[in-house]
């Protein structure tokens, strides 16, 4: 009967201790940030955008589509933005309907407006973020964000 007593107490025990521990998002201690960066590389023209983090890992991007990177992504750690990998994924357009660079350099064939995916994914590097990314159709590009 002891025995009884015991194995009823040490699982009335595990089960309180499972059910009023919960483990929180990677994210959800992150303060929400706002970063300006130049951008610079071959996925499109030289320009400024602001990534703005919120506390759930999620980030939008402020005149993205003028560099023709993706208006959002996340983080993939928690912790300040500038030490975090990040992702950013989406349809990009050329803003005046031309033509997207390719990673050589070149441009696509003429189009009225091009609108591909690009996923991207960025690594700190010393207070900036080097991006590479992909297009859906296999093209490849790189951006360097300094702040």
């Amino acid at each position: 009967m002891r025995r009884l007593l015991q194995s009823i107490a040490l699982f009335s025990t595990t089960w309180v201790l499972v059910a009023t521990s919960r483990v929180g998002p990677p994210c959800s201690s992150n303060t929400a940030e706002k970063v300006t960066f130049r951008v610079e590389g071959t996925c499109g023209p030289p320009g400024v955008v602001t990534i703005d983090s919120d506390s759930s890992c999620g980030l939008s991007v402020g005149g993205a589509q003028l560099v023709q990177l993706p208006l959002a992504g996340s983080q993939i750690t928690s912790g300040p933005m500038l030490t975090s990998v990040i992702t950013l994924g989406g349809e990009i357009t050329t803003p005046d309907g031309g033509r997207p660079t390719t990673s050589d350099g070149g441009s696509r064939s003429p189009s009225v407006q091009v609108s591909v995916r690009r996923d991207c994914r960025g690594v700190p590097d010393g207070g900036t973020f080097e991006l590479s990314c992909t297009d859906l159709d296999g093209e490849t590009c790189t951006a360097l964000l300094v702040p």
